[in-house]
């Protein structure tokens, strides 16, 4: 179980890498529709006047991390303590932004559904990571009531498949993500087609490209992954062992 949750993180890395290429690309294509976000990213006049340089240096700072992602307050004054900046510089950067911090919860989370299949559980957790306070996360979820979480967990089905998983293995991984019983048994049903074979031939050479394998090692490992053991032994049998 702790191999296939590791593995779960793995993919879940690997499509946030892929939503950070994406969002990139997004954002040279909006550039020109950032009129209304750079007026609210701006301190007032008469504080940046008053501001010495390591301040406004502070403040600059905070605002180009605003710029990429959005942050809690906690989680923006905590990431530029990391930056090299005082805790009570960086708190009184972030607190001149001005910015209203439900809203930034709003944005998190309508980015990680809009990038990453999640269920509502899980973006309710990563807005709890990310040191959102509880009203702040609670305003956040308000705002994403419509969403299908029926289509979430079935994308999430689609790409865990490109990976190569077995069927014990993606209801597993499923329920880890914080998908509902209900919302489980629906996407579960879209995959009576699959070929679990093939499945398990993917998830060897996935796990031949990062390390060394017997045969018996090989098998041993898919039966792991919850594959059968006619399975692992068709996916060793097509990996030239």
């Amino acid at each position: 179980m702790k191999k296939r949750l590791c593995l779960l993180l793995v993919l879940v890395m690997v499509f946030a890498l892929t939503a950070c290429g994406e969002k990139d690309e997004q954002k040279k294509n909006e550039i020109e529709d950032t009129t209304k976000e750079t007026e609210i990213l701006q301190p007032a006049e008469d504080d940046s006047q008053t501001l010495t340089r390591e301040e406004q240096d502070a403040l600059d700072h905070a605002l180009e991390l605003l710029e990429t992602i959005p942050y809690s307050r906690e989680g923006l004054i905590s990431q530029m303590v990391h930056d090299g900046y005082a805790e009570a510089a960086a708190a009184a950067a972030v607190d001149r932004t001005g910015l209203d911090w439900k809203e930034q919860a709003v944005k998190s989370a309508e980015e990680y559904v809009k990038y990453l299949p999640m269920s509502r559980t899980g973006v309710a957790q990563m807005l709890e990571y990310d040191r959102f306070t509880a009203d702040e996360a609670a305003h956040a979820m308000e705002h994403l009531e419509n969403t299908d979480w029926d289509a979430e967990a079935d994308e999430a089905v689609t790409n865990f498949l490109k990976q190569g998983v077995s069927k014990l293995g993606l209801e597993e991984t499923l329920e880890f993500q914080g998908f509902t019983t209900e919302q489980i048994g629906k996407a579960m049903g879209k995959t009576v087609d699959v070929d679990w074979d093939k499945q398990a031939v993917l998830c060897a050479e996935g796990y031949l490209e990062a390390m060394e394998f017997d045969r018996d090692g090989l098998i041993g490992q898919l039966k792991y992954e919850g594959f059968t053991t006619a399975q692992a032994e068709y996916a060793a049998d097509q990996c030239g062992f």
